[in-house]
């Protein structure tokens, strides 16, 4: 990861770094400790960007298979795939925050669809 890092190798935020290739984790709320993994190798907003800027340029690679084709991502304006978090905690300053989302995250959308609404 330190090497990635040094030579400036865009990742992604996935589940690739928890687990040896032989076994596989459960979908719960223990993959988002990879944004502390990843931020022993670089800044929070790096972290962050992995899962989001880093994502979406992943996401407009994959041509036919682009499981967003009827709107832009990474924006947000009308006509877009609206993911939105809304967390009660700073993730730059503290991580942390994104790896207890039962507890910090307060707005959840999804594809323009509200899932959780603590506000």
């Amino acid at each position: 990861m330190k090497a990635a890092v040094k030579e400036g190798v865009t990742l992604v935020f996935g589940t690739d770094i928890l687990a040896p290739p032989t076994q596989t984790i459960e979908l719960d709320d223990s993959a988002n400790l990879e944004f502390v993994e990843l931020a022993k190798f670089m800044s929070n907003a790096e972290v962050l960007k992995t899962a989001t800027g880093n994502a979406n340029k992943l996401i407009q690679e994959t041509g036919p298979n682009n499981p967003y084709p009827w709107g832009p991502t990474g924006v947000i304006k009308p006509g877009a795939y609206a993911d939105l978090l809304l967390i009660d905690g700073n993730p730059l300053e503290d991580i942390i925050v994104m790896t207890t989302p039962d507890e910090t995250f307060d707005f959840i959308m999804k594809d323009g669809v509200i899932y959780k609404n603590k506000l």
